[in-house]
């Protein structure tokens, strides 16, 4: 069963996979506490458990990996017990928390110090799927390169289906805020992404990432680099074989709120089907409001483009006179349409192919 969380993007044809599914069963509960194991109480795990994290800090040492798998009736839910205060799932600087299973809810817990990634979603020996991370507040990581979450396929094996929702994301080391690679059906709703890795991205989905959405999130404090990114730049041997020679596939980004930035606020490299639509922009940045780049392909024998782009009702408000857009990779079919512009801007001297120049037609200019 599903409960509605949203309409479906623009474009997305299969009903459902957009909205966060109900999460079910409770057969037993296993009570954790500070002084205990809890990877332990992680390969005790099974079908219906609900693994309560007393509050305080929880220490651990090496990686924290959850392998057992719930099931579509009975996940293996992890969350603090009922009160005021969240467990802190403390890694030490000495490994990352793992999930490498399906059927799995993580819920109020802060998760500190990781090192390689905090939070990781990546296989083991199968598939993942229905993974849903909800009110944890990611940190502090020790040493990278990593990602408050990295969301990856891993040789064969897949990931679909994870929903990112209302988390506080921060502090990455040398990577994005969130990564994502090669993985298929994800919504990341509600968060907040923040204070990046500089010179790093807020959030990215590439290497053939396919139906991803991204809405009614708060990115800010990011620097050096792009706030929200579709596509990206991908090692030859890490696509999904499903979408070799694009970087991103039936992306959206929608109903954001971007601001205290200093980069561009969208990026698009090496996208199929990408759409950037009623999203909110405060910034000082003196670069670019939309840029698109090209990608990579699998193989590494070339790069992909952008096709099908479509820019729509936007408000952006600027005060550090940036560019509108600009091209950096070949020829695209793009669309801009109804934007609105507040402040200064202008458009840039060598725009590149199918850039028009702004202000169109449609759109509303308020000095």
């Amino acid at each position: 069963m599903l409960v509605a969380d949203g309409a479906p993007a623009a474009g997305v044809t299969d009903p459902g996979w957009y909205q966060r599914p109900k999460v079910s069963g409770d057969l037993r509960i296993i009570h954790v506490a500070p002084t205990d194991s809890l990877q332990a109480a992680f390969d005790r795990a099974a079908p219906g458990d609900t693994i309560l994290l007393e509050p305080g800090r929880h220490e651990v040492t090496g990686n924290l990996v959850l392998r057992n798998s719930g099931t579509r009736d009975a996940w293996i839910k992890i969350m603090t017990a009922p009160g005021e205060r969240r467990a802190v799932i403390d890694l030490n600087g000495s490994g990352e928390f793992r999930i490498s299973a399906s059927y799995v809810l993580l819920r109020r817990v802060k998760i500190r110090h990781g090192g390689g990634n905090n939070l990781h979603i990546a296989p083991g020996a199968a598939d993942i799927r229905d993974v849903v991370v909800a009110k944890v507040d990611i940190r502090a990581l020790d040493w990278g390169p990593g990602a408050a979450v990295k969301i990856n396929r891993n040789g064969p094996l897949h990931v679909r289906r994870v929903y990112l929702i209302d988390n506080d994301l921060s502090q990455s080391i040398s990577n994005a805020v969130v990564d994502g690679v090669g993985v298929r059906k994800i919504v990341v709703r509600g968060n907040k992404i923040h204070d990046n890795a500089v010179g790093s991205h807020g959030i990215f989905f590439k290497g053939g990432s396919w139906r991803i959405l991204i809405e009614d999130n708060e990115i800010y404090g990011i620097r050096g680099n792009a706030a929200l990114q579709l596509g990206g730049n991908t090692g030859p041997d890490f696509f999904d074989p499903m979408w070799p020679q694009w970087e991103g596939v039936n992306q959206v980004a929608r109903n954001n709120h971007l601001y205290d930035f200093d980069d561009s606020a969208f990026e698009v490299r090496g996208v199929l089907r990408g759409k950037i639509y009623d999203n909110r922009v405060e910034t000082p940045t003196t670069f670019a409001i939309f840029r698109l780049q090209c990608g990579e392909v699998a193989g590494g024998q070339g790069s992909s483009g952008n096709d099908k782009i479509r820019i729509r009702d936007n408000v952006i408000e600027a005060t550090g006179d940036p560019q509108y857009a600009r091209n950096d990779c070949g020829p695209v079919d793009i669309t801009f349409a109804r934007q609105t512009w507040i402040g200064q801007f202008h458009n840039a001297g060598n725009p590149g192919p199918n850039i028009p120049t702004f202000p169109l037609p449609g759109d509303t200019v308020i000095p």
